[in-house]
């Protein structure tokens, strides 16, 4: 293992935020640095995304789980999240970009955008970066219609396809509402929390069809 210290600062990620433009572009780079990549010792998706199906399978079991109609609904929308295609694409995928992962620090031609703590990869398809980091703006006080804008200049983003955006949306916000109530009763809070911003990106996506 190598280790660097860089003289750096995390970025800002709220609404009118001047920092935003260069972490939507660092998602551009990682697509075009990040793949193809063709090492078969890193593992797939979905099998990081597993275990989010299993705890989404269980709360939707849950005849008394709140919004159930939609969350059924947006699943069937695309019949499922399906693992094949989270693995249909030959990209690195860091798999957990937030702000305490993405650090500006000045180099020789400006400040430049340093993306931390690669210990969740995995190989897969390339809408499954900007999906995941438009969560993480919606956290940050986007709301889920300016999250969108916000990605319209990121090109994995716009080759996603809408059917199984929603469902990972979907499943990811099952899995949060799974480890609130059943997780450690230090996060239950924060998954709590994360569970209430994804299912209001769902409600913009998926709500009119209803």
């Amino acid at each position: 293992m190598i280790f660097e210290y860089i003289d750096g600062r995390h970025p800002d990620l709220t609404p009118g935020s001047p920092d935003i433009p260069a972490v939507t572009e660092t998602l551009n780079v990682l697509a075009e640095d990040m793949s193809p990549y063709n090492d078969r010792s890193i593992p797939p998706v979905s099998e990081s995304i597993y275990r989010l199906l299993l705890s989404s399978q269980v709360m939707l079991n849950d005849p008394e789980l709140p919004d159930w109609e939609l969350y059924d609904a947006a699943l069937d929308f695309g019949r499922g999240l399906k693992p094949a295609a989270l693995d249909c694409g030959d990209m690195l995928l860091h798999g957990d970009l937030r702000r305490s992962k993405l650090l500006f620090a000045d180099g020789e031609d400006g400040e430049q955008v340093y993306v931390l703590d690669w210990s969740r990869i995995a190989r897969g398809a390339a809408f499954i970066e900007p999906v995941m980091f438009a969560l993480r703006l919606i956290q940050a006080g986007h709301s889920p219609q300016q999250a969108e804008m916000l990605l319209m200049g990121v090109f994995t983003w716009d080759d996603a396809p809408p059917d199984q955006v929603t469902a990972l949306i979907a499943t990811w916000t099952l899995h949060n509402l799974h480890a609130a109530r059943y997780g450690p009763d230090e996060t239950r809070n924060t998954r709590s929390a994360a569970a209430q911003e994804g299912r209001s990106w769902l409600h913009h996506r998926f709500a009119p069809l209803l």
